[in-house]
């Protein structure tokens, strides 16, 4: 849309530029026109008044209108450069037309051609990869189903030997009963040896005990004899001290 107007503005300028044209050749042909006949008719006519007389104010009537005449045929010369550019600009301005057509129409084919093929690629490429994630999934599903059959026949394997193991196999190891029955008797016989060693030792002690009364009467008996005879009514001494 954009080239589109550019075309349109560019048409316009075409059209202003041809008139602008136009009225530079109407310009340059009165200036051409107009500096011939300063050159062909006033100078000359100039020329001689100043030549029969001795007028001062004639010859510089006459400068005057020389330099006028050149001033005037540099603005002539102006123009006929700027009719040179009008004369460029007409075919760039057609020559850029010409592009933003042959471009408009490459681009209307590409909406009409290139797009419609665009789609139906994207369509493809989705459509590929959907089928590429189903192929993916579909491994996935496959292998985990052969994995989880190969663990569950190594597990059955595995499981139905141990319990085939532990069915046979009695409520109470033999060699559970061999270890408890030699911890039994072993606690037994020390039983009894502690048993007897306590024994002996009360037997010592009471025959030390009956020893030890013995000497503790003895020795009561021996005190009582050395012991003075005090009369009943006598008082015994109180220590002052």
């Amino acid at each position: 849309m954009a080239l589109l107007k550019d075309m349109t503005v560019l048409d316009k300028m075409f059209e202003l530029n041809l008139d602008y044209l136009k009225q530079l050749d109407v310009y340059i042909a009165a200036g051409e026109q107009a500096l011939t006949e300063l050159h062909t008719v006033k100078i000359p006519a100039l020329e001689a008044e100043v030549a029969a007389s001795s007028d001062v104010m004639a010859a510089q009537r006459l400068t005057d209108l020389r330099q006028a005449a050149t001033r005037f045929e540099r603005r002539l010369h102006d123009l006929k450069l700027t009719r040179m550019v009008a004369i460029q600009t007409a075919p760039q301005i057609r020559l850029i037309q010409s592009n933003d057509q042959n471009l408009v129409e490459k681009i209307q084919a590409s909406v009409l051609t290139t797009i419609p093929l665009w789609k139906n690629q994207i369509v493809i490429a989705i459509s590929l990869y959907r089928q590429q994630r189903a192929v993916e999934l579909q491994k996935q599903v496959s292998d985990t189903t052969n994995e989880l059959l190969a663990k569950n026949a190594e597990l059955l394997k595995t499981g139905s030997a141990k319990v085939g193991r532990e069915v046979e196999r009695g409520i109470i190891d033999v060699e559970t009963l061999r270890k408890v029955n030699a911890d039994l008797v072993a606690t037994l016989e020390e039983t009894i040896s502690i048993q007897e060693e306590g024994r002996g030792r009360r037997l010592e002690a009471e025959s030390e005990i009956g020893q030890l009364q013995m000497e503790l009467r003895q020795k009561l008996l021996e005190l009582r004899a050395q012991a003075p005879q005090v009369a009943p009514g006598d008082q015994p001494q109180r220590l002052t001290e």
